[in-house]
């Protein structure tokens, strides 16, 4: 499903506040981040369902650089409402009987990382780092329909890139980020009671990736940071487990969490102390 993403093009860089990973000030010690945000997002499973939009939100980040190293600590909270969901509306007496269904969806989500930086390059200009983590991601659909039951998909994942940083004026760097993720364990949750099934469906994920691409330019100012940024986003990840659900403890079928991807397009202003 393309993400459309003409409509915001056009003022990503004045509305989209996000923390950027690499610190905006040289040397060593402590320096915090945060902003809100803004970005287009789809998420979809392919011939089943997808939902889109713009999302909003914050994030922030606390940062420590030691000699050739930097450690961080970093989340962020996204939201999008009136989203749209295009997908089916299914019968809980026989789940195979569909019929096409558009509708708005309320959909969040929330992500921690830990990630580690090590200086390759020790002398020149550009600097390249090594970067290495974890992260645990958290989503949540709620589409407006009677007929609709809630989902949270979390995910575990481990991180792994490199980051290059290029000084062009004496305040000023041009840099970008590519951090590769590893699936360790995705968690779905299907909240199937609330439509009449006897217990909702738990599918466990095993194999998935991501990656995200980070492009910008930074610049340290009397007391604070500040920098703007162009990035992507995105998630592919495989089919779950299947499970067998009831209805009045009668089978009405197995049932998986299909393959899915997830992307987000947007930009960033940086902020930082």
């Amino acid at each position: 499903m393309p993400i459309n993403v003409v409509p915001a093009a056009s003022f990503l860089l004045l509305q989209a506040l996000v923390f950027s990973p690499t610190s905006l000030r040289a040397g060593e010690g402590l320096s915090l981040s945060i902003a809100p945000a803004y970005q287009a997002y789809v998420y979809s499973e392919p011939s089943v369902m997808s939902i889109k939009g713009q999302m909003k939100g914050f994030t922030g980040a606390l940062q420590y650089a030691f000699e050739e190293h930097r450690h961080s600590l970093r989340g962020g909270y996204f939201f999008g409402e009136a989203m749209e969901y295009t997908g089916g509306k299914c019968s809980v007496a026989d789940p195979s009987q569909c019929q096409s269904l558009i509708a708005d969806s309320n959909d969040k989500y929330y992500y921690g990382e830990y990630i580690s930086q090590w200086l390759l390059t020790m002398d020149g200009n550009p600097l390249v780092w090594f970067n290495a983590g974890a992260g645990y991601r958290e989503l949540h659909n709620d589409v407006n329909e009677a007929s609709a039951y809630k989902r949270k998909q979390s995910y575990i994942y481990a991180v792994a890139g490199l980051s290059l940083e290029h000084k062009f004026l004496e305040n000023a760097v041009f840099y970008t980020n590519f951090y590769g993720r590893y699936l360790i364990r995705g968690n779905n949750t299907s909240y199937t009671t609330g439509i009449g099934f006897d217990e909702d469906l738990r599918f466990t994920q095993k194999k998935g990736y991501g990656a995200l691409l980070e492009v910008g330019v930074k610049y340290r100012m009397s007391y604070v940071d500040f920098g703007v940024e162009l990035y992507a986003d995105g998630w592919y990840v495989e089919d779950s487990n299947h499970i067998t659900a009831t209805i009045q403890g009668a089978s009405v079928g197995k049932f998986v969490e299909p393959l899915n991807y997830t992307a987000a397009i947007g930009a960033r202003v940086i902020l930082g102390i």
